[in-house]
Order: C-alpha cells, then sequence, then structure tokens
C-alpha cells in the first residue's frame, strides 16, 4: 500500500497493483478512487488485463514488491521500452532476470532494501496530509516515556 501512496504522490497519473487478495485490492483501489486499479494476481496472465487497462501500452515505472522471484522477472516483461523496474525488498531465492530483454528494452532497474534514506522524505509526505493512511491502519498504540 505505501508504494501506490507513494508513486501517487511522486507524480504517477494511475496505478495499477496486482495481488493475490481481492480484499487487499479492494483497499488499494479505495484509497485514491479512480486512480487506483486493482487486478488478481494470476502468474503473469493479468498482465494483459492491465495493457488494455493503459489502451495497450505498457506502463513506464514497474515496482515488484512482493519479494518473489517470478514476479521479479515478470516486472521485466510488463515495463515499457526505457522505462524502469524497481525491485522493493527481498527475495527467497535468485531472481532470474533476463538480460537480453532488460537490454533490447533499456530498462533501468533499481533495487532497494530497507528504506535506507528515506525517512525524512516519508515523515515529510505524512505530515503534508497528500496521504490517507487510515485506511490502512489497523490498530493505535500509545506511547508513554518512561
Amino acid at each position: 500500500m505505501m508504494t501506490i501512496f507513494s508513486a501517487l504522490s511522486a507524480g504517477c497519473s494511475q496505478v495499477l497493483v496486482s495481488d493475490l487478495s481481492p480484499e487487499k485490492l479492494r483497499v488499494a483501489e479505495s484509497l485514491v478512487p479512480g486512480k487506483v486499479k486493482g487486478f488478481v494476481a494470476k502468474g503473469g496472465e493479468e498482465f494483459e488485463e492491465m495493457k488494455q487497462e493503459l489502451d495497450g501500452r505498457l506502463p513506464n515505472v514497474v515496482f515488484e514488491a512482493a519479494g518473489h522471484h517470478a514476479v521479479a522477472a515478470g516486472a521485466v516483461k510488463l515495463a515499457a521500452i526505457g522505462g524502469r523496474v524497481v525491485l522493493i525488498g527481498c527475495a527467497a531465492e535468485p531472481i532470474p532476470l533476463d538480460a537480453g530483454l532488460i537490454l533490447t528494452k533499456e530498462l533501468t532497474l533499481t533495487g532497494i532494501f530497507r528504506y535506507a534514506g528515506v525517512y525524512r522524505a516519508a515523515i515529510n509526505l505524512l505530515g503534508s496530509k497528500a496521504i490517507n493512511l487510515d485506511p490502512v491502519i489497523s490498530k493505535h498504540w500509545t506511547y508513554v516515556l518512561w
């Protein structure tokens, strides 16, 4: 969900998201109605539905946040020529990426792990009220300084 917020706050006009859980997709779509569209993950079969949503085009930026090697490999296939693929987190096993496809599509491949160096930007984004976190907050705790 935070990747969706980040993409929208960075200027993405539309976010397409894929997940195994229809409930998570409903929450994702409710975050910013009309800008987020969910697709049930079907082992890559959802990519065609996503392309149809984009009028046959491929996305300029693809974020892979599942941490699964097959999903990461699919992200490279889904990205548009000259696009960017961002791998978030880590996979439990090596990720087989098609170097030939990365080269011929002239993709930029970026990885991020543990969100190093982004805390100030995240805090500023939260403080700006540009995003509504209420749909993704499940519990509040009281912090007591002893």
